[in-house]
């Protein structure tokens, strides 16, 4: 970027100079000379700002081929499905999915969620040992938190706070849905409706 800039800059300062010697001759009244100059100046700033133009191509393509492999490293990095802890977050999300039908009748009925506590089971095993995976799911403040115990695991201690609502304009019949944004849990290990702020529907997960 900086080297598009200083390119720039010196093809307007040929620019500059050149027309400011056919000026000069011109008011000298020297025509033949000053013509010479005017074919040399448009030569020489033709010549000059395709070079600038071709290295600005170049440039050009080299950035997005930059941004395109930095990209595909992101997703990996970030996003990949396979990673423990994109995991982890998406088999408690699912496990409370399947916990989560009596939740929405009580809140389309009350517009609330009474206090309550649970355990859930992610149906897995710590990976030094044979301690199970649990999640502790907590119903408070009109929410529910998801915390995941203690142990040797990626998301050890970390939190998903889900928040029901359900959208003003919907094409899913009035539906609860549940926001997952909030809570410990770094975001690029979530959903992409958690990501996105969508939200997630139960009934598509059940």
């Amino acid at each position: 970027m900086l080297f598009m800039i200083i390119s720039e800059i010196l093809v307007r300062l040929i620019e500059l100079s050149y027309n400011l010697t056919i000026y000069v001759i011109i008011s000298t009244g020297q025509p033949e000379f000053s013509q010479f100059c005017r074919a040399f100046t448009i030569e020489a700033t033709t010549t000059t700002t395709t070079k600038s133009m071709t290295m600005t191509k170049n440039q050009m393509l080299l950035l997005l081929l930059t941004a395109i492999i930095g990209a595909g490293v992101g997703y990996v990095v970030y996003f990949a499905p396979e990673r423990p802890s994109v995991q982890l977050f998406n088999q408690a999300i699912n496990e409370f999915a399947k916990n989560a039908e009596a939740l929405e009748v009580q809140y389309k009925k009350n517009a609330s969620l009474s206090t309550s506590s649970k355990t859930l089971s992610l149906g897995v095993t710590e990976a030094r040992g044979d301690k199970p995976l649990v999640v502790n799911m907590a119903i408070s403040n009109q929410r529910v938190t998801l915390v995941f115990a203690e142990g040797d695991w990626p998301l050890a201690n970390q939190s998903i706070i889900l928040e029901p609502f359900i959208p003003e304009i919907s094409n899913n019949d009035g539906q609860v849905r549940w926001k997952c944004i909030a809570g410990s849990v770094l975001v690029r290990f979530r959903s992409k409706d958690c990501r996105l702020g969508y939200g997630i529907l139960t009934s598509e997960l059940r």
